[in-house]
């Protein structure tokens, strides 16, 4: 922050606009003309994707303008762990059979993946582990119909990794009937 005015002012208080926000700076402290103050900040956040905050400034400034100070950042967080295709569809054979998909974990977070340590699922998913690096696991999936108590299932897949873990909800399935257009179970992938 720069003083650019003529004369000198001390910060009274300082708010954050979130528990996201965390900055040091020193109340009472005097702020001379044409100075320059640095004021650590660090943004966190548990989602992916932009985030924005703000630290409002009180000072006792001569000058309107210099009263209030708004100090506005933004940052972007990366997905730790993304998956593709970000949907599974299994669509029933004319044989009443489900066809195996596959899905690819991947992160560019640096031995995120090797720390994979366990996948939970409903019973009526069978999951195997097909490859692994330290930037992806492939996975197949395929659909035990034997285990399938009534016309629909639903379940939660979860991978679980020492720092993060990646959810996919909403699996649903309807057998019902015979016809393939009907008979669907849909896996849609939301990681964080």
């Amino acid at each position: 922050m720069l003083n650019t005015s003529n004369s000198p002012f001390a910060i009274l208080s300082a708010e954050k606009s979130c528990s996201c926000l965390a900055f040091e700076l020193e109340i009472d402290r005097k702020i001379e003309p044409l100075a320059l103050l640095e004021i650590p900040v660090s943004l966190s956040s548990e989602s992916v994707g932009l985030t924005k905050a703000s630290v409002v400034i009180t000072t006792d400034s001569e000058l309107e303008e210099f009263r209030t100070i708004r100090l506005e950042l933004t940052a972007e967080f990366p997905q730790a762990i993304s998956a593709d295709p970000r949907s599974l569809i299994f669509r029933a054979n004319q044989d009443g059979s489900f066809a195996h998909q596959r899905l690819r974990l991947s992160s560019e977070t640096r031995g995120l993946l090797e720390n994979y340590s366990e996948l939970s699922y409903p019973k009526f998913l069978r999951v195997e582990l097909i490859s692994q690096s330290s930037s992806y696991i492939d996975f197949e999936f395929s659909i035990d119909r034997s285990m399938l108590d009534s016309e629909w299932a639903l379940g939660l897949v979860v991978f679980k990794f020492a720092d993060s873990r990646c959810q996919f909800h909403n699996l649903t399935a309807k057998c019902e009937t015979y016809d393939p257009t009907e008979r669907l179970i849909q896996l849609n992938g939301v990681e964080k």
